[in-house]
């Protein structure tokens, strides 16, 4: 029932045994990571060698920590699979003490977040088309939270009214609004 539960999340489980550097995983690491499940873990090595260069440094120096003083970590990054994809992973883990109080295993979970960061980066490239798009209008264009915190303004918000991003942006709309129209404006806003 954990496998199938694991396999539905996409979520695995692993553990490392410091003293003999043997990994022993759940079956969804396999997967994860383009391997099959009847296949031998790979060793730490091979482990490190999947994770994407930016990164590695980063996970192998949280992975030490825990290894050493027991503290938990979590990380995001890019990995690529033994059979050449590349796919988005979120470790975690925590070093399990004997009973002097000695590091002797860690074990966490993997889980794959492919399609959620791909997700974000959609999200984050519309976003830039989006800002490029207002940002070479001539309309001037801001974006008020329901709280009427201004959160962006456009270039033009700028070289026209003469305000910087950075004099608007957090501050409150009826800062900026003359008081003949501010009535109008908060009932504008807030019908929506």
């Amino acid at each position: 029932m954990l496998e199938e539960a694991q396999s539905i999340a996409n979520i695995g489980s692993w553990e490392f045994d410091i003293a003999t550097q043997r990994i022993t995983w759940s079956a969804q690491p396999f997967r994860i990571f383009g391997m099959n499940p009847n296949d031998v873990p790979p060793s730490f090595e091979e482990y490190l060698q999947m994770l994407g260069e930016e990164y590695r440094e980063r996970a192998l120096g949280l992975i030490q920590e825990a290894m050493v003083n027991g503290t938990s970590y979590v990380i995001e990054g890019r990995i690529l699979t033994r059979d050449g994809k590349v796919r988005y992973q979120e470790g975690r883990g925590k070093g399990i003490t004997d009973g002097q109080g000695k590091i002797i295993r860690l074990v966490g979970t993997v889980r794959d977040i492919t399609e959620r960061y791909v997700r974000l980066q959609d999200l984050q490239q519309s976003e830039t088309r989006l800002k490029s798009i207002i940002d070479n209008t001539k309309a001037i264009e801001a974006t008020i939270a329901m709280d009427g915190v201004i959160t962006f303004v456009s270039n033009t918000f700028y070289s026209t009214l003469g305000f910087s991003p950075e004099m608007v942006i957090g501050k409150k709309f009826q800062e900026f609004v003359h008081h003949d129209y501010l009535a109008t404006m908060e009932e504008l806003l807030f019908q929506m």
